[in-house]
C-alpha cells in the first residue's frame, strides 16, 4: 500500500504464458526483497505491436509506474507509459476536436479527408 502512482526501477523477468498479453517485473521491495509486478500490452506502447519481444527482453531494466496493487495477491499492477490511458492527455486530440477539423475540410470547395 502507498506504492501507488511510484515509478520504481523494475527488471523484466518472463512474458506472460497466457495469451502474451504483458511482461512480469521483479521490483525492488523497502525491506531488501523483491516484489512481483505485472504490465499489460497496453501498458507498454501507445500503439499496436506484433510481439512483446519487439518492445521489451528479458533482463531488461525498465521503470514502471504502479498503478495498482492487488490486495488479495500484492501483485503490483504497472505501466511503463508516461501518461496513463483516460487521463488527461494534452498531446493527443480529442475525437470530436479531429471530426469537426474533418467536416470542415470536407465542407470547403475541393475539400478531401488528408491532413491540413
Amino acid at each position: 500500500k502507498g506504492l501507488e502512482g511510484q515509478w520504481l526501477n523494475c527488471r523484466v523477468t518472463e512474458f506472460s504464458k497466457r495469451y502474451l498479453v504483458g511482461v512480469f517485473l521483479e521490483v525492488p521491495a523497502p525491506d531488501g526483497g523483491t516484489r512481483r509486478g505485472f504490465v499489460h500490452i497496453s501498458n507498454i506502447v501507445r500503439r499496436h505491436i506484433a510481439s512483446l519481444e519487439a518492445e521489451v527482453q528479458l533482463g531488461q531494466e525498465v521503470r514502471a509506474r504502479v498503478l495498482e496493487v492487488d490486495t488479495n495477491t500484492g501483485l503490483l499492477k504497472m505501466s511503463l507509459l508516461e501518461v496513463i490511458h483516460g487521463s488527461a492527455d494534452k498531446s493527443f486530440p480529442k475525437p470530436k476536436a479531429l471530426l469537426k477539423g474533418l467536416s470542415r475540410r470536407l465542407r470547403e470547395p475541393g475539400g478531401r479527408a488528408g491532413p491540413e
